[in-house]
């Protein structure tokens, strides 16, 4: 401003509760200061930045809560509130788009048998390394689901039959390294059951779901069979 006009500038400091977050300045303004208006005017602006901030702070508040609900913490995959939320709305998207999705239940095997054997610690280590293990095997628009102590659930686009059955055979490969590798006690083996959906059918999410689980205790009663 030196080859200006010399000219003045107030300063009016903005602050949020005990700090100072910037200044409002105006030129040639000092006259300014025997005007009361001017600090009126301040004083509806610092009010307006303390709402923004607490309505912000609510948004943030809500959305953490609304994670915390509709999420596991275990395995960070949605939980039974999120599938009851969240699930039928993604089922409609695949319907409306005359696509096909696979359904997909998981369930880990003997996990009542680990925690009876080796204690619980091992049981939550056995589930959380479960989910990694899915989690590892779906698509970019998959969710996820833990719907129990040892329940999966996976809805996800549909491919092919022969990618699905490689999907469940990949997560057994992992889940018998991370045994080797001595991540876990135990070798975690799962069962899995599948179906897929028809966009133009009448059948419900609850109905595919059932058909899937259906299957996968199917899967897990001859295994039991084969084991006695």
């Amino acid at each position: 401003m030196s080859d200006e006009k010399p000219s003045d500038i107030l300063f009016l400091p903005i602050h949020l509760r005990e700090r100072c977050i910037g200044y409002f300045a105006i030129k040639n303004a000092v006259y300014l200061m025997e005007k009361q208006f001017i600090f009126g005017i301040m004083n509806a602006l610092i009010s307006g930045i303390e709402q923004l901030h607490e309505r912000t702070k609510l948004a943030v508040t809500n959305k953490m809560l609304s994670a915390m609900y509709h999420h596991d913490t275990m395995t960070k995959f949605w939980n039974r509130s999120g599938f009851t939320d969240c699930a039928q709305e993604y089922f409609n998207k695949f319907r409306a788009e005359g696509r096909r999705m696979a359904v997909i239940y998981y369930d880990l095997d003997r996990l009542k048998w680990i925690n009876d054997t080796f204690g619980h610690d091992e049981g939550d280590r056995s589930i959380r390394l479960t989910a990694k293990a899915i989690g590892k095997n779906v698509s970019d628009e998959a969710m996820c689901f833990r719907l129990g102590g040892d329940e999966f659930l996976v809805l996800d686009r549909f491919v092919s039959d022969q990618e699905l059955n490689g999907r469940c055979s990949s997560i057994s490969e992992v889940l018998h390294d991370d045994f080797s590798k001595g991540a876990v006690r135990s070798d975690l083996t799962i069962s899995a059951g599948y179906t897929v959906t028809d966009p133009l059918s009448d059948e419900t999410l609850e109905d595919y779901v059932k058909r899937a689980d259906d299957m996968m205790y199917s899967c897990k009663k001859a295994k039991k069979m084969n084991r006695k």
